[in-house]
Order: structure tokens, then sequence, then C-alpha cells
């Protein structure tokens, strides 16, 4: 996580957990539900209670336990009510509370794209240029797009903290673009899924299934997940389930311990639902 133009812009990422009034939170029923894959009814719990504590009390569950599947529920939440207050909490998480998963760097970039793509405000362009200046992040922007960001950032605030910081930085900038072979890996990594699916599907000789369960053995980072979480949300396809509950399952082995095989009791219990 990058502290040094955070603490100059006063970071919009901080400025949403501010707003939120998060304090450290614990509620044992909502985390056994969470982790026991009892999503549904933990949407119902967390109606009886206000948006301030059950942000909350996620966080703080997140942040003691580093528990993955605090963010397999939100984003879980996020697609049921499409709120951009559960968006921005999920960039929190990644960008905070579980930092220090392998990956969320990528998953990270990916929702940020996200939410300037379904609200393409300064704020939330802002938030997507900053990731310019933090070293997990620094390369998952090219210097082209991020230009144009700055530049439409702007074009309707011209006191704009993190686009002037930006272009500032690029009058002292001499280095050259770094220049990247766009393929699946590059795509993933850079939050590009609608492209990442394009190289998926032109790959012969091997299942999507097995190639995704093959990668997150490769790699252990969990950034697969959250391209197998966009294509079951996309298509609604129980392979996709079951490429899920591999991936986390089989997969990424060396994430057992921030939960990986309770995020998968969600998809099972999802795929004994589909049956009944």
């Amino acid at each position: 996580m990058c502290h040094s133009l955070r603490k100059y812009i006063g970071s919009t990422i901080r400025k949403v957990d501010i707003e939120m009034n998060l304090t450290m939170k614990r509620d044992s029923h909502l985390e056994q539900l969470i982790v026991n894959g009892y999503y549904y009814e933990a949407m119902k719990y967390i109606a009886d209670l206000s948006a301030e504590d059950y942000f909350s009390i996620l966080s703080s569950f997140a942040y003691d336990e580093q528990h993955l599947s605090v963010y397999s529920f939100s984003c879980f939440m996020y697609e049921k009510i499409l709120s951009e207050e559960w968006h921005k909490f999920i960039i929190m998480l990644a960008t905070t509370d579980l930092v220090g998963v392998d990956g969320m760097n990528y998953v990270e970039i990916y929702h940020t794209r996200e939410l300037v793509k379904n609200n393409r405000t300064v704020e939330n362009l802002s938030l997507l240029l900053e990731m310019n200046f933090c070293p997990d992040t620094c390369d998952l922007i090219d210097k082209s797009e991020s230009m144009l960001i700055a530049e439409e950032i702007l074009k309707y605030d011209k006191s704009e903290r993190v686009a002037n910081a930006y272009m500032e930085h690029l009058k002292q900038d001499n280095s050259v673009q770094s220049s990247y072979e766009e393929n699946f890996v590059t795509c993933l990594e850079m939050g590009l899924y609608e492209k990442a699916v394009v190289f998926l599907n032109n790959m012969d000789g091997v299942s999507t299934h097995e190639f995704c369960v093959e990668y997150a053995k490769r790699e252990q980072s969990i950034e697969i997940y959250c391209f197998v979480q966009y294509m079951i949300n996309k298509t609604k396809s129980i392979e996709w389930m079951k490429t899920a509950i591999d991936v986390l399952t089989i997969g990424l082995e060396s994430l057992k311990d921030f939960g990986v095989c309770d995020v998968a009791l969600f998809y099972i219990r999802e795929l004994e639902n589909s049956r009944s």
C-alpha cells in the first residue's frame, strides 16, 4: 500500500473510510453466517443494521482475521443491490484490510475500473489515477491511459489534487513508457476482464476450467478468483461455479489461511440449490 501520495492528497479510499465512520466492531453471528456460506441469510441479517454498523463489522472482521469471505460476501451484496457504497467498500477492503493477500492489487484495479465504468465522476476517476503513485499498482495503467484520465479530470475540476500531482509527476518523469505484451495474464492483472475473456476464448486444447485451476496453482494469487467471480456474474453458469470451487479449494493452496475454502462453501450451496 502506498503512503506517500495518499498522505499528500488525503486518499479517496480513506475518505470513504472516514465518511462511513468505521469503528472496530465485531458480530460473531454475522461472521459465522458469512464463513459458512450463508450469504442470503447474512443479507437478511444486516437489513436490520445501519450501514455504519455492518460496514464496521465487516471491516473489523477482515482486518482482524484476514478472511476473504468478507470480500466475497461484499461482492455478493454489490451484485444484489448495485450500490456504489458497497463497491467503494470492496475497494477499501482490497486496499487496506486485505492488502496482505497476494494479488489484491490486481483485484483493486479491476473494481476501481468497474467503479469508473459505472459512474464516471471526478472522484472515481481520481481514485483510478491515484494508482499511478503506488508501487503495487503503478504499472497497471499505462501512461497514455493515465494522461487521458488526468486531462478528463482537469477538464471538470482544474484544482483536483490527484490529476495535478500526476501532471507534475509527468514533467519530472523522463522514463520511457514501459511496453507490455497484451495477453490473458496482463489483461487479468490490469483489470481488463473483457479483453481477458477474448484471450481465454481463443485458447485451444485446454478447457477454461482446467486453465483457471492451473493458473491458480501456478500463481497462488487471488485475482484469478476475482475473474472467475466476474464470469459467474456474466454467464450465470453452473460450470463457472464449479470452476470457482476448484480454484478456491484445489488451486489456491497457499491462501487457505485466508479462508478460500470457506468462500467455496457459498458456491457449493449455490450448486446444491440449483439441483433441488
